[in-house]
Parts: C-alpha cells; sequence; structure tokens
C-alpha cells in the first residue's frame, strides 16, 4: 500500500525540473511566473520530503518488530537475509552502473585502477571533499545512497537494540538526532553511509517496534488522523505561497536558488510522515473489508502480519 506511492515520489523529487532543469533556455526562467511551478513543488518536494524518512521509519519498525530480545544469533539470521535483499541488489547496480567507465579504462580511454571501482561501490572519489564539509556523498549509482545508509543502520541495530530498551536514553538520543536534522545544522553526513537522518528514522521506528506501541489501534483514530492531515494540507498550502525560486541564465547554465523556510520543511517532513500512515492504513482498512478481511491487532507485536502485508507490503522476515 506504501512502497509503491513513496517510490514514485521518489521518483518525482529526483525529477523535479525546478531544481534539475532539463535544458537550458528562457522557457525555464518564465516558471518563475508561471503556475506550473506549484504543482512541481507539492509533487517534487513537499510530498517528496517524507518519503525517504518514512521508508527509513518502517524499515527500523519492522526491523525489531516482535521481537523480545537481541542475541547475536537474532542478528546473524536478520543480517544474513538483509544481505540478500539489500546488499547484492546495491553492489549489482552499482557495477551496472560503472561498466561503461570500466569498458572505456579497459579501452584506454581513461586511466582509472581498481581501487577507483571499488572506492566507488561506497563513495565517488570526485566527492571525498564533502566528508570534511559533513554534507551528503553517494556511491557511483547516486540515489543509492539510501541503501547504503540502511545498510550501516542495521549493521549498528545492536546499538539500537540497546538504546531503544532504555526509555530514557533513547528520548535523548532521539532529541540529540533530531536537533540538527531539524535546525539544518551543517553535520548532518559526518561520514558517507553514516548520516543523521537515517539514523534519526531509524531509530524512531525502531522504538516503536522496541516499546510494542500499538500501531494499528493508533492508526484507526480517526480523529487524529484527520487532525494531523489537516495540519499538513494547512502547512502545504503555506509552504507553496512562502517558497520562492529564483532563475538566471547564463549562457548556457540555469542557475536555480530556493527560498524556503527550513523549519517549516521539517515540520511537513515529520507531518507528512503520520500524515501517510494514516491514509494509507484507511485506504488498506478499506480494501481489507471489501475482501471481507479484517485488520487483526495484536498487544504484542502492535501489528499483526495481515496489516503488515497490506499496509507497508514488505516481508518482514
Amino acid at each position: 500500500m506504501l512502497r509503491l506511492p513513496l517510490a514514485f515520489l521518489i521518483v518525482a523529487g529526483h525529477a523535479n525540473t525546478l531544481k534539475f532543469p532539463l535544458r537550458a533556455n528562457e522557457q525555464l526562467v518564465a516558471y518563475d511566473y508561471n503556475i506550473i511551478k506549484y504543482p512541481i513543488h507539492l509533487l517534487s518536494d513537499i510530498l517528496f520530503g517524507p518519503a525517504v524518512p518514512l521508508f527509513f521509519m518502517i524499515s527500523g519498525f519492522l526491523f525489531f518488530m516482535g521481537l523480545n530480545h537481541f542475541d547475536m544469533v537474532t542478528y546473524k539470521q536478520k543480517i544474513k537475509r538483509r544481505a540478500k535483499t539489500l546488499l547484492i541488489p546495491y553492489l549489482l547496480w552499482n557495477f551496472i552502473y560503472l561498466l561503461p567507465t570500466l569498458a572505456n579504462t579497459l579501452l584506454g580511454k581513461y586511466n582509472y585502477d581498481v581501487w577507483y571501482f571499488i572506492e566507488s561501490l561506497w563513495i565517488m572519489p570526485n566527492q571525498l571533499d564533502r566528508i570534511s564539509e559533513m554534507t551528503m556523498a553517494t556511491p557511483a549509482d547516486p540515489p543509492l545512497w539510501f541503501i547504503r545508509d540502511l545498510m550501516v543502520c542495521l549493521v549498528l541495530s545492536p546499538v539500537i537494540w540497546f538504546v531503544a530498551r532504555k526509555k530514557m536514553i533513547c528520548i535523548i538520543v532521539v532529541v540529540l538526532l533530531a536537533a540538527p536534522w531539524f535546525f539544518s545544522i551543517p553535520c548532518l553526513f559526518p561520514f558517507p553511509g553514516i548520516s543523521i537522518p537515517s539514523l534519526l528514522f531509524f531509530m524512531i521506528g525502531s522504538m516503536a517496534a522496541v516499546w510494542d506501541v500499538n500501531i494499528a489501534r493508533w492508526l484507526s483514530n480517526v480523529n487524529m488522523s484527520k487532525f494531523l492531515i489537516g495540519i499538513f494540507f494547512i502547512l502545504s498550502i503555506i509552504e507553496l505561497i512562502m517558497v520562492d525560486y529564483s532563475f538566471s541564465l547564463n549562457g548556457e547554465s540555469v542557475s536555480v536558488t530556493i527560498e524556503q523556510n527550513i523549519y517549516l520543511h521539517a515540520i511537513l517532513v515529520l507531518g507528512g510522515c503520520f500524515a501517510f500512515l494514516f491514509v494509507a492504513y484507511r485506504l488498506a482498512s478499506h480494501v481489507a473489508g471489501a475482501w471481507g478481511g479484517h485488520f487483526l491487532c495484536s498487544q504484542v507485536t502492535g501489528c499483526s502480519s495481515i496489516l503488515q502485508r497490506r499496509l507497508f507490503h514488505v516481508s518482514v522476515q
């Protein structure tokens, strides 16, 4: 129920022609005075914003859901399963992305050594300066930074489990992670693979699972869902009114300046995560009712396997 819409929003976010113009011409500059910028910004920025954080939250929740203990045996079993579903596809698609460069290197057109290709599986060598700047650095296939950072969260899962079990410590850690993210302090990506946004939202999902939060009962609160969806709608309108795209055309290059309230955007991301969950739950409930099915909620796990499949549409083994 959620996987396909979120994947679509991520594609839309990376196809934002306001941030990433397809070609430089006067028509792009005219976007600044054209109503078309509003639906593009709504789809590729406002609705896109919660997509990746929500993927991290769901991943953290499903990774720890239903566990009463987390020993080395459990850890190895889960890591082994995730290696098949995350690591192998990650390496494969990065390798495919690097194939043209590898072919040109073998033909003598480029002069890259083996280490270049190994390093590119984690971080592109031309982005090494971003480490000192603590800005996002990507692997060869840039969108796969999400998989890379998610794998790091999974490797750190014993630490996350320990922290999540200590409620006060967990709250303190979440606050410490949330502060730089909310205020956009320039330290969000201290090292490739370790990012504050990924750890923050994976921790929030993990916390919900370890604390046995009854997700189904919480999502079934109609008044709460209407309130959060309404707030998200109102803030989205305010964001559309306040955001400002400035374009300048210089020869064949177009520079884009985006002025938006970072605090409002952060609130929209948080509110959007929960609004999406509420909408997905209501839709899944109607679909389940049409099928004659029932959403059974376990007090132990907080979410039945039916809810997992129909709401998250993923395997939780």
